[in-house]
């Protein structure tokens, strides 16, 4: 289950979920896949830890807190679609909207936590299981040489399914820097160590390196219900880039990271992203 190592399970489930929220929101290594595994996987374990270790007395101030922080969950990024939706899919299991029940009692409480620790568990499992469909999708379009951006989860884990039966047509991957964090580095890395042959280069070598890929693939950290694409800055540049060496871009991401039609876009002042239309 997707989580961050570090967060220790010994410590009460209000402080455990605490400390998810502080690190999602400051989180800057990770991207919207990962960090709405690793809320989902941090609801379930206090869900499952209240569960087993309250009383149905008990119960009910509990189930409140995890409440509260299922909602600081789904706001700590705001420009990943992908956390909300998430974490809206596990409250609703238990407390679903446009209904008048709620937990009023903590034999309802009990009732609820167990729904949505049940679907937190079910949406870890259906990210983790994304990777494969999508790179099913992807395995006729990427052949021969790739470019890409950042450090995109989704990608990483789509290569890392299609060369893992050695029978992927990925010749080389393209890598940029980045820049600002530098994430194309450690995805370099990565997919080096896989076996793949990488190229390591500066953004603003995009232009010049282009034609020698076959496409371009890039993740998202959420989907506008226009279509549009919110994803790291550079991602726009690249996707001229592209257009200009007459070569398709895709955008390989999960149907989570759809955002609702009257989703606010914004851009984090301290993330590097932009609009890509």
């Amino acid at each position: 289950m997707a989580r961050y190592d570090a967060l220790d399970l010994g410590t009460s489930p209000d402080a455990m979920l605490a400390v998810a929220v502080e690190r999602i929101s400051s989180d800057r290594e990770h991207g919207a896949s990962w960090l709405a595994r690793a809320a989902a996987g941090a609801l379930a374990q206090a869900a499952g830890h209240l569960l087993e270790r309250d009383a149905d007395d008990a119960l009910l101030a509990s189930a409140a807190a995890w409440c509260s922080h299922a909602r600081e969950l789904a706001l700590a990024r705001p420009s990943m679609a992908a956390l909300a939706t998430t974490v809206a899919r596990i409250y609703a299991a238990g407390w679903p909207p446009r209904t008048q029940v709620l937990a009023h009692t903590g034999a309802a409480a009990r009732i609820a936590l167990t729904r949505s620790r049940a679907e937190a568990e079910h949406v870890v499992a259906l990210w983790e299981a994304s990777a494969g469909a999508i790179a099913t999708h992807a395995r006729p379009l990427l052949r021969g040489t790739l470019l890409t951006h950042s450090r995109s989860a989704t990608v990483e884990r789509v290569l890392a399914a299609l060369t893992a039966d050695g029978s992927s047509a990925v010749e080389r991957v393209i890598v940029t820097e980045a820049r600002p964090g530098g994430e194309g580095v450690g995805l370099a890395g990565a997919l080096a160590a896989s076996g793949l042959p990488v190229t390591l280069i500066a953004d603003a070598a995009v232009g010049m390196l282009a034609h020698e890929a076959r496409c371009v693939v890039v993740g998202a950290d959420s989907v506008r219900a226009d279509g549009s694409v919110v994803n790291k800055i550079g991602t726009s540049l690249l996707a001229l880039a592209a257009r200009a060496a007459g070569i398709p871009l895709y955008v390989l991401t999960e149907s989570l990271k759809i955002a609702p039609r009257n989703w606010p876009l914004v851009l984090e002042e301290t993330d590097s992203m932009l609009l890509l239309r």
